[in-house]
């Protein structure tokens, strides 16, 4: 690519930053969702739908993760996985969320 719009657009350089910041913290988030879900599974019946349907982007991240870090460790076949990834950390941003929500509750009624 000769030009990029990076280059040229200060609101498009912006958000480049901004993804540049927020992208450790997005792994973490992805990465803390293996532990949220095996919780959750602990705690709930086997046979929920909802269960069912966030162990799909999980399983999604871990199998392609695990494959092309060993085989293809190519950075542009992280792009199709972005979705998965995103998809987790809000699910985990959300669990972190619901968390500290009941702790604060439980200390807020005593």
């Amino acid at each position: 690519v000769k030009t990029s719009l990076f280059e040229s657009s200060k609101a498009a350089k912006l958000t480049k930053v901004t993804m540049r910041f927020l992208h450790p913290i997005v792994l973490l988030l992805a990465f803390a969702c293996i532990a949220f879900f095996f919780q959750n599974y602990r705690l709930q019946k086997t046979g929920d739908t909802l269960h069912s349907t966030a162990l799909l982007p999980l399983a999604v991240c871990v199998y392609f993760t695990g494959i092309y870090m060993f085989f293809a460790p190519w950075p542009r076949y992280s792009i199709p996985l972005r979705p998965e990834l995103y998809l987790c950390a809000v699910w985990s941003g959300t669990a972190i969320t619901k968390l500290f929500l009941n702790r604060w509750r439980r200390r807020n009624a005593q």
